[in-house]
């Protein structure tokens, strides 16, 4: 910059010599002035450390929410108590609870009853989950993950009428059934239970297994080598134990 400044005040000092070019020097003045004084400020603001103001907070704690399951005696009581008094809408709503209350407790049996392990992969605790809707179409669901070095199996059970439905229109369908050595799905059969056995590149194996009129179990094995090897670890899974304990026929 000073290079530039002293080039500046050679040429003016050349150019005052002739009179004719006072009013060219005093506007080249001006114009020296105010790019020297945006300069300095430039300077100025660009020395000065930015303060975001808005800047908030990023949070890096917490365990999250402890789930508590509705108390059945507890919701049972209140239904009873409102549709006494009836109010149908707070006694159809503590039904509601009563119902995810047995939900929960039926799946927390089923999750425990599960193998520890399947085929050298252990079970993930962090990974098991038994949630409810208290709804028909998606009600009750049973999640566990095992895993193994890039390894991992992972089990569903759901009492859901839409994977129910997805499952048995495809078992009842004779060209859907039919194998073929392009297709990416076949029908199997394991321990009298029949299912749908499905193949992708990207996301491995999945089985679904339908056990009844309501429940469905579904396999997803990632990173597994070949189809019999999918079979045999579903194998260890007991699914007339857990179509007993979910109630069904």
């Amino acid at each position: 910059m000073k290079k530039v400044l002293f080039t500046l005040m050679i040429t003016i000092g050349v150019l005052h010599m002739s009179t004719s070019h006072a009013q060219f020097v005093r506007a080249l003045k001006d114009k020296i002035k105010s790019e020297t004084e945006k300069m300095q400020k430039s300077e100025s603001e660009e020395a000065e450390p930015q303060v975001n103001e808005n800047r908030s907070a990023t949070n890096t704690k917490g365990e999250g929410l402890i789930f508590t399951p509705p108390d059945v005696k507890e919701n049972m009581a209140e239904a009873e108590a409102a549709f006494q008094a009836k109010n149908y809408v707070d006694a159809k709503n503590a039904i509601r609870q009563a119902i995810m209350g047995v939900e929960m407790e039926m799946g927390q049996n089923v999750l425990e009853s599960l193998p520890e392990n399947i085929a050298g992969m252990e079970k993930d605790p962090q990974s098991d989950q038994v949630s409810s809707s208290s709804e028909l179409l998606a009600g009750l669901t049973i999640t566990r993950k095992y895993v193994k070095d890039d390894k991992e199996l992972n089990i569903t059970i759901a009492n859901n009428s839409l994977l129910i439905a997805s499952a048995n229109a495809y078992l009842s369908n004779p060209s859907y059934a039919a194998s073929g050595s392009e297709q990416n799905y076949k029908p199997v059969k394991i321990k009298d239970f029949k299912g749908v056995l499905e193949f992708d590149e990207s996301s491995g194996y999945k089985l679904s297994l339908p056990i009844g009129q309501t429940s469905i179990v579904v396999l997803e094995g990632i990173n597994f080598q070949n189809e019999p090897e999918v079979m045999t670890a579903a194998d260890n899974f007991d699914f007339d134990s857990i179509k007993k304990q979910l109630g069904e026929q």
